[in-house]
């Protein structure tokens, strides 16, 4: 929108072509920027003013995909890629924050972080299992958490 239209705010349709005379106000034409930090990268307020986030990835065959997510403590980013052998999320969780990452993995022992066991990594602790995801707390920092 920005670039073949020249709009400085979300269009009423996703190009000029499909409505010509579309307006340039429409909270709508924005709804993907939502979907896709809430549902394809899975990051969500847990508690008012993102005290607590969740981090829940849901890439499918994405071979790869980052965001950055801006909130009022700060700017939370995701960085996902995979090859044959495993899947890697590098995260950038703000000061004043915490964070629930949920990854898809049975065992929470297959989980690394910058190398090593993520249990013996500081700033992440093991908090549960659900749906099929371990489930991790991370502090603020930077984490690169890798499921082999």
């Amino acid at each position: 929108m920005i670039h073949d239209v020249g709009s400085t705010i979300t269009l009423e349709a996703w190009d000029m072509k499909y409505k010509p005379n579309a307006d340039w106000n429409h909270a709508w034409g924005a709804a993907p920027a939502n979907i896709i930090a809430r549902k394809l990268m899975g990051i969500e307020p847990l508690t008012p003013g993102y005290e607590k986030a969740r981090i829940c990835p849901q890439p499918g065959p994405l071979e790869w995909a980052k965001i950055t997510t801006p909130t009022i403590r700060g700017p939370i980013a995701l960085a996902y890629r995979k090859d044959a052998s495993a899947k890697y999320y590098d995260v950038h969780i703000p000061a004043n924050m915490a964070a629930e990452i949920h990854l898809p993995v049975d065992d929470p022992e297959r989980v690394t972080e910058s190398g090593k066991p993520a249990s013996a990594a500081t700033g992440v602790e093991y908090l549960r299992q659900e749906k099929g995801r371990a489930v991790f707390r991370l502090g603020a920092g930077q984490y690169s958490l890798c499921i082999k």
